[in-house]
């Protein structure tokens, strides 16, 4: 037996350097019949690329898929990402999978699959991730199982000028959930000098950690700003002088806009949640407040120019982890959300689309942006977060 345990540990060295070099991470498990020692795989996690290196302020999505490669069911009892880095826990985060997500509870069938979304930033720290997502598996005999790591370098610096600061969003998934089709609304134009801007408050902005914005800072009337640093902007700060008086002047003429009656309704979501949701343009409405808990779709069907509106009576909400994702070519600069009180994202929220709300924003710790955040009459409050600014005013 003795012979065997050397031969088994000789083999072991061999094959586990090349385990894992591989994209394909499997868990081990070790079976005692007729005597033989050997390893195989129950459980796999293919794994995305990410960017080799993150300039401050990037934002990437990866889709990793989990399947079951065993004869018998295996139950998900917890996910999670192992950080093994001095970069902040807030500079990854699972969010739920549009289609077929992992969550803990969850029982694999023998040969099925599910998925597990990731999105990694850049804040304006430097340094090389080192993170693998862990699944662990209650059963007697798996423990948990390891993707490939995430290696990608921060560079800590800002992304040179006109390279798009968000790598693109997530990846296709193969079968969509059903889409809401209502009637396109028009195009809402960028308005100049309200669209250089990436963060906008009336009252005070104030920031804690290293957050990032990618755009023009700007508070009007008051004068206000603080927590700069720690937090860097790659651009222009305004406080309480122009331009951020004229932005805030047109962050009322489009609140406007995008108001009913002006903007009519064309598909009411009251009393629903928007996670868990594939929406085609349009315009949707909530008669009081609305909330994100999951992952809301927004599916362009191939139209660059397509629009979407949110109408929100009082507050919008998300929960923490919860994202608003991009397909079928749309843009982020076409999404609008026009809010009748304040807006709060909770932590590691990954949203996008232009936020104007009539009260105040709220970024919780590691909530992310793509878009602006426009408060007209209240405080913007940051929490080392990314905010990037889309679809900037036109240079003269």
């Amino acid at each position: 037996m003795l012979k065997f345990v050397r031969y088994g540990l000789a083999i072991a060295s061999l094959v586990l350097p090349l385990l894992a070099q591989a994209e394909l991470s499997g868990l081990k498990e070790v079976d005692k019949t007729n005597s033989n020692d050997f390893a195989r795989c129950d459980l796999t996690i293919t794994s995305p690329r990410f960017a080799s290196t993150f300039c401050s302020g990037n934002i990437q999505f990866g889709l990793y898929t989990v399947t079951n490669t065993s004869p018998v069911p295996i139950l998900l009892q917890r996910i999670e990402i192992v950080r093994r880095d001095a970069l902040l826990d807030a500079q990854t985060a699972i969010l739920a999978a549009p289609v077929n997500n992992c969550v803990a509870g969850r029982t694999l069938a023998p040969g099925s699959s599910c998925n597990v979304l990731v999105r990694v930033s850049a804040l304006a720290v430097r340094g090389t991730f080192n993170r693998v997502v862990r699944i662990f598996t209650q059963n007697t005999r798996q423990l948990f199982v390891d993707s490939s790591p995430i290696t990608s370098f921060v560079s800590g610096v800002s992304c040179p000028a006109g390279t798009p600061p968000v790598l693109p969003p997530f990846p296709p998934l193969p079968v969509p959930p059903p889409v809401i089709i209502p009637t396109p609304p028009a195009l809402f134009p960028p308005l100049c000098p309200l669209y250089q801007f990436a963060i906008l408050g009336a009252t005070t902005v104030t920031n804690a950690g290293p957050s990032v914005i990618n755009g023009d800072l700007g508070v009007s009337p008051g004068t206000a700003v603080t927590g700069f640093p720690p937090g860097t902007v790659n651009g222009t700060i305004y406080a309480g002088v122009e331009p951020a008086g004229s932005a805030q002047d047109q962050a009322a003429t489009r609140y406007t806009q995008l108001s009913a009656p002006a903007t009519p309704c064309e598909v009411n979501l009251t009393g629903t949640n928007l996670g868990g949701r594939t929406l085609a343009p349009g315009v949707y409405c909530f008669n009081s407040s609305a909330a994100l808990t999951g992952t809301l779709v927004l599916d362009g069907q191939g139209d660059p120019n397509a629009t979407f509106v949110f109408q929100i009576g009082s507050t919008l909400t998300t929960a923490s982890n919860s994202a608003v994702l991009l397909t079928g070519g749309a843009t982020s600069n076409n999404v609008h959300w026009q809010i009748g009180s304040s807006a709060t994202f909770g932590t590691e929220t990954a949203f996008q689309g232009n936020v104007y709300a009539l009260t105040s924003i709220t970024m919780n710790t590691g909530a992310d942006l793509i878009g602006r955040a426009v408060a007209l009459n209240g405080a913007v409050t940051l929490d080392t977060n990314i905010v990037t600014r889309v679809n900037a005013c036109p240079i003269p």
